[in-house]
C-alpha cells in the first residue's frame, strides 16, 4: 500500500494505486485506468471531460504519461509539449520530457530537462530524484549524494530516497 509520507509517491504515479484512491478527480482516474493498462478506458474518460480541462496543462501531462505507459513515446511528446505549450513555467511536463530522453538515451538532454523543471520548481522531488539517477550512472557520486541529501531533508520516511541513498553510498565505497 502506498506510504502517504513517501514525498516521491505523492508527486507521481504511486500516489494512485487503486480504484479508491483517485478521490473523484477524474485525471487521477485516468492516471490509475492507464496504470492499470486500460487505456481505451482511460481516452474515453478523458473525452468525456475534455471540454473543462482542455486548457489544463495537468490533463495533457496524465494523457501523455498515459501514452508514454503505453508505449508510445510519440504521442507522449506530443501531449507533454502541448500541456508545456499551455504553461511554460508547468515542471512536470519538463521533467517527463526527461524521462523520455533518458529512454531514448539523450542522457544530456534528459539531464537539460530535469534541471529545466528543478528551476521552474524548486519543491519538486522528482525531478531531482531523476537527476540522482543520472548522476548515479555516470559515477558522479558527489552530485548524486547531495541531490539525495536534500532529499531525504524534504523526505525523510520515502523508502525510495532511503534505499536510494543506500545504493549511492555502496556504489561510492563509503560502507559505514
Amino acid at each position: 500500500r502506498f506510504d502517504k509520507s513517501d514525498g516521491l509517491g505523492r508527486e507521481t504515479l504511486e500516489g494512485v494505486l487503486d480504484i479508491g484512491d483517485y478521490g473523484g478527480d477524474q485525471l487521477n482516474k485516468i492516471i490509475l485506468l492507464c496504470r492499470q493498462k486500460k487505456f481505451d478506458e482511460a481516452f474515453e474518460t478523458f473525452k468525456t471531460i475534455y471540454r473543462s480541462y482542455k486548457i489544463n496543462p495537468s490533463a495533457w501531462n496524465q494523457i501523455g504519461t498515459c501514452y508514454l505507459l503505453k508505449g508510445d513515446k510519440r504521442k507522449a511528446m506530443l501531449f507533454y509539449n502541448k500541456a508545456i505549450d499551455l504553461d511554460p513555467k508547468f515542471a512536470p511536463p519538463v521533467n517527463n520530457l526527461g524521462v523520455l530522453h533518458q529512454r531514448d538515451g539523450k542522457d544530456q538532454k534528459a539531464l537539460a530537462a530535469y534541471a529545466s523543471a528543478i528551476e521552474l520548481n524548486k519543491f519538486a522531488l522528482t525531478p531531482r530524484f531523476n537527476l540522482f539517477q543520472l548522476y548515479l550512472r555516470y559515477s558522479m557520486y558527489s552530485e548524486a549524494e547531495s541531490l539525495l541529501l536534500g532529499l531525504h531533508e524534504k523526505s525523510p520516511n520515502d523508502r525510495n530516497v532511503l534505499a536510494s541513498l543506500g545504493y549511492a553510498y555502496l556504489l561510492k565505497g563509503d560502507f559505514i
